[in-house]
C-alpha cells in the first residue's frame, strides 16, 4: 500500500517532466530534421542508393507473391500426389491452377526486375529459365498421363518461347536435350514417319532419339536447333490431336522470321510444306483420316477428337469460401474449355471428383445463400472460415466471336472460319430471360487468356459488363447461329454424304420446320415483321432487315439438306414427307417477307457484336488489353 502510493507520486511528477522533455525535444526534432533533410538527399543521390532502393522495392513487392506461390503449389503437389492412384484423380485442377500461378509469378517479377533495371533485357535465355523449365515439364508430364493433348502442345510451345535464336551451343542446359528426345521418343513410337519431320531440324538429333534418348547428351545442338526441335513436335502433336488450327501461329510467325529475318528459303519452303499439309488434312479431314487409321475405334477417337477441337462446350465457374489448402482459389473464377457435347451436370461432377469435399451449385439462390454464409463467417474468425464448406458455382456460358471481323461481308464457307467460331477468345457471356416479354440480360466474362491454351480454362479478370437488349436481338442472334449450324452441315453433306449422321440432320432440321423453333416464321412476323412494331421501334428497322435476311438465308440451307435427307435416309420416308409439306408451306410466306435479294456473307452473331461495342465504351484500358486485337 505504501510503495503504490509513492509510485503513484512519482508518476505524477514524472508525467510533466517527460511531457516538458517531449515538447524541447520534438522541436529539436523537427530542427534536425530540416537540417539533415538535404544531406540525406544529397548522400542518396552521391551514392545512387535511390536508385537502389527503387530497385529493391521492385523485388520486396513480388517476394510475397512468390512465397505464397511456392507455399500453395507445395501444399497441393504433396495432395495430388498422395491421391494420384486414384481415378477420379482429386486436386488435379487445384495442382495445375497452383503449377501455373507460380510460373505465372516469377514471369511476374523477371519482367519487373528487367524494367526495373535490375536485370538487363538480352536476346539471351531468362534469367530463370532452369525453374521456368521444371514447372513446364512437370505440367507436361501430368497433361500427357491425363490425355490432355492440346494443352501439352500449348505447354511445349511455351517452352519454346523461352528459347532464344541463338548459334551458340546448349552446354548448360544438357538434360534439356534428353527431355526433350524423351518427348520425341513416345511420339516417335506412335508414328515413325515423324523422323522425317525432325530431321529437319537437325538429322543426329532425330537418329539419337530413334534409339537412346542418353545418347543426346552427346549431340552439340545450338539454340536455334533446340527451338526448331520443339516446333516441329509441337506441330506434330497438334496434328496428332486433330487440332491442326492450333499451330498457325507458330507457322506464321516461322514464314515472317525465314522470309524477312533469317531469311532462309530452303526452311521457309518446308514450313510451308508443312503449311499446304495441314490445310490438306484440315480440308479433307475423313479421307485424311481414313487413310492413317487402321481400325473403327481409332477412326472413331480421331472424329471425336477433332469434334472436341471445333465444338467445345463452356463453363464459368466460381470459388467460394476455399479452405487453407486451397486458398489460392478463393473468390477466383475460371471459365473452362471442356469437350463437345458436355453439359453442366458433367462439369458438377467432374469439379467433385476433383474437390470430393465441396459442393457444387447450378443455381444462383444456392450461390447467394453461399455468399451470406462467407461473409459471416470471415466476420465472426478466420478458423470457422478455414472449417466451413467450399461451394463451387458452375453457369455454362457462350464464347464471343471477338476474332471475326476479319471475314464479315464475305461469301465465305463454314470450314474456313468454324475453328474460330468457338476457340481463339477470352470472352465469354451469360444469357438469362429477364421477363415475359423476352428481355435478354447477357454478363460478359473477359479471361486473361484466349482458350484453347495450355491449362483448359483461364481465369476471369474482368465480369463486371452486363448489357440489356430486346427480344428482337435475342432471336436474330438464335437465328445467325442456327444458320452458322445449318450451314456447316450442308457443306460438309456436299463433299461426303456421310460426313454428318442422318439421325443428327434429323432432330436439327425438323427443329426448325415442324418444332417451329422461336415461334415460327408467323410468330415472328406478329411480333417483329409488321408496321406496328417499325413504329414503335422505329431504330430496330435494322435488326428487322437483318432478321428477314436471315429466314431467307436459312431455307436455302434447309432445301438443301431436305433434298440430300430424302436421298439419304429412306428409313424416315414419313419424316420426310411431313418436312416438305410444311417447308412447301414457308417457302412462299419467306418470299413474301421480303423483294431484296439474299445476302449470304458472313455477319458476327448481332448480339456478340453489341457486347464487344458495349465493352470498348465502358471498360477500362487495362482490361480491354487482354481483349483480342482486333477489339483494341
Amino acid at each position: 500500500s505504501a510503495d503504490n502510493s509513492n509510485v503513484q507520486s512519482r508518476l505524477s511528477r514524472d508525467s510533466s517532466k517527460v511531457e516538458d522533455r517531449l515538447s524541447r525535444d520534438s522541436s529539436n526534432v523537427e530542427s534536425r530534421m530540416s537540417r539533415d533533410s538535404s544531406k540525406v538527399e544529397q548522400r542518396l543521390s552521391r551514392y545512387n542508393l535511390k536508385e537502389f532502393l527503387r530497385k529493391l522495392t521492385t523485388l520486396v513487392e513480388h517476394v510475397d507473391k512468390i512465397l505464397d506461390a511456392v507455399i500453395d503449389s507445395t501444399i497441393v503437389q504433396k495432395l495430388y500426389r498422395d491421391f494420384m492412384w486414384m481415378e477420379t484423380k482429386p486436386y488435379y485442377f487445384a495442382y495445375i491452377t497452383a503449377e501455373y500461378t507460380l510460373y505465372q509469378r516469377l514471369r511476374e517479377s523477371e519482367e519487373s526486375a528487367v524494367e526495373a533495371g535490375i536485370f538487363e533485357r538480352s536476346s539471351e535465355l531468362p534469367a530463370w529459365f532452369a525453374e521456368y523449365k521444371h514447372i513446364l515439364k512437370d505440367l507436361y508430364d501430368i497433361y500427357i498421363e491425363e490425355g490432355e493433348i492440346i494443352c501439352a502442345s500449348y505447354t511445349i510451345q511455351e517452352l519454346e518461347t523461352l528459347i532464344p535464336w541463338r548459334s551458340d551451343k546448349m552446354d548448360k542446359f544438357r538434360e534439356l536435350k534428353t527431355v526433350i528426345g524423351d518427348w520425341w521418343k513416345a511420339e516417335l513410337d506412335k508414328d515413325p514417319r515423324l523422323v522425317e519431320l525432325i530431321g529437319r531440324a537437325n538429322k543426329e538429333f532425330a537418329a539419337a532419339a530413334q534409339l537412346d534418348p542418353t545418347e543426346l547428351m552427346k549431340i552439340d545442338l545450338t539454340w536455334s536447333e533446340c527451338k526448331e526441335i520443339l516446333q516441329k513436335l509441337v506441330i506434330a502433336k497438334f496434328e496428332h490431336a486433330a487440332g491442326f488450327e492450333c499451330s498457325q501461329v507458330l507457322m506464321d510467325n516461322l514464314i515472317y522470321r525465314y522470309r524477312n529475318i533469317d531469311i532462309n528459303f530452303k526452311k521457309l519452303s518446308l514450313v510451308l510444306h508443312n503449311l499446304a499439309d495441314i490445310f490438306d488434312t484440315q480440308a479433307n479431314f475423313k479421307q485424311a483420316m481414313l487413310s492413317s487409321t487402321t481400325s473403327s475405334d481409332q477412326r472413331l477417337m480421331k472424329e471425336n477428337a477433332r469434334r472436341d477441337i471445333l465444338e467445345p462446350e463452356y463453363f464459368r465457374i466460381e470459388f467460394i469460401n476455399a479452405p487453407d489448402p486451397f486458398r489460392f482459389l478463393h473468390g477466383q473464377k475460371f471459365i473452362y474449355r471442356e469437350r463437345a457435347m458436355k453439359k453442366a451436370d458433367d462439369m458438377s461432377a467432374k469439379l467433385k471428383s476433383w474437390f470430393p469435399d465441396c459442393e457444387v451449385s447450378l443455381s444462383k439462390q444456392a450461390l447467394r445463400k453461399s455468399s451470406v454464409a462467407t461473409s459471416s463467417t470471415s466476420s465472426t474468425s478466420s478458423s470457422s472460415t478455414a472449417a466451413s464448406r467450399m461451394v463451387i458455382f458452375v453457369q455454362k456460358v457462350n464464347p464471343v466471336m471477338t476474332n471475326m471481323s476479319v471475314y464479315e461481308n464475305l461469301d465465305i464457307q463454314l470450314q474456313v472460319m468454324r475453328y474460330r467460331t468457338r476457340n481463339e477468345t477470352n470472352a465469354f457471356a451469360f444469357k438469362e430471360q429477364i421477363n415475359k416479354a423476352g428481355n435478354v440480360r447477357v454478363s460478359l466474362s473477359l479471361t486473361e487468356a484466349e482458350l484453347p491454351w495450355m491449362l483448359r480454362w483461364s481465369r476471369v479478370i474482368s465480369d463486371q459488363l452486363e448489357l440489356e437488349v430486346r427480344p428482337i436481338v435475342s432471336y436474330l442472334t438464335n437465328i445467325q447461329y442456327k444458320n452458322l449450324e445449318l450451314q456447316g452441315y450442308l457443306e460438309s453433306l456436299q463433299e461426303d454424304r456421310a460426313a454428318v449422321s442422318m439421325t443428327e440432320i434429323s432432330m436439327s432440321i425438323q427443329g426448325v420446320i415442324l418444332a417451329a423453333v422461336n415461334g415460327g416464321i408467323t410468330e415472328l412476323q406478329n411480333k417483329f415483321i409488321n408496321k406496328e412494331y417499325e413504329e414503335m421501334f422505329p431504330e430496330d428497322k435494322i435488326y428487322v432487315d437483318m432478321l428477314i435476311n436471315e429466314i431467307k438465308k436459312q431455307n436455302i440451307y434447309l432445301e438443301g439438306l431436305l433434298h440430300i435427307h430424302g436421298e439419304e435416309n429412306k428409313a424416315m420416308e414419313s419424316l420426310q414427307f411431313e418436312m416438305q409439306k410444311e417447308f412447301s408451306k414457308r417457302k412462299p410466306m419467306v418470299n413474301k417477307l421480303s423483294k431484296e435479294k439474299v445476302n449470304k456473307a458472313f455477319l458476327v452473331p448481332i448480339l456478340d457484336t453489341m457486347t464487344i461495342e458495349k465493352a470498348k465504351e465502358t471498360l477500362n484500358a487495362d482490361v480491354l488489353t487482354y481483349l483480342n486485337p482486333n477489339i483494341n
